[in-house]
């Protein structure tokens, strides 16, 4: 429920929430000792893309623009921190 609830304040507040996402969100899919925390983290971080690209689908399955605009920035955010979480696993292994 949470992460729906985030997906739909980042169609509203993109950079604040995607701000969020990185400093509280992206850390709990390393918590290696809590399967709860790992698992809320990747629902957020997928209803966030649910959210952004599915929802943003007119009735004939076209983007508009503006939902092009606010769907590229949100997968833009989601790709950094898929980077991120990436880099920070290479890293610690």
């Amino acid at each position: 429920m949470a992460g729906r609830c985030l997906a739909v304040y980042s169609r509203i507040m993109t950079s604040s929430v995607m701000e969020r996402v990185i400093n509280r969100v992206v850390p709990l899919l390393g918590a290696s000792d809590n399967l709860i925390h790992r698992q809320g983290a990747i629902e957020a971080i997928a209803c966030i893309l649910h959210q952004s690209v599915v929802l943003s689908l007119n009735d004939d399955h076209t983007l508009t623009s503006d939902c092009i605009t606010a769907s590229a920035v949100i997968i833009n955010y989601c790709v950094i921190l898929l980077l991120f979480v990436i880099i920070c696993y290479c890293i610690s292994s």
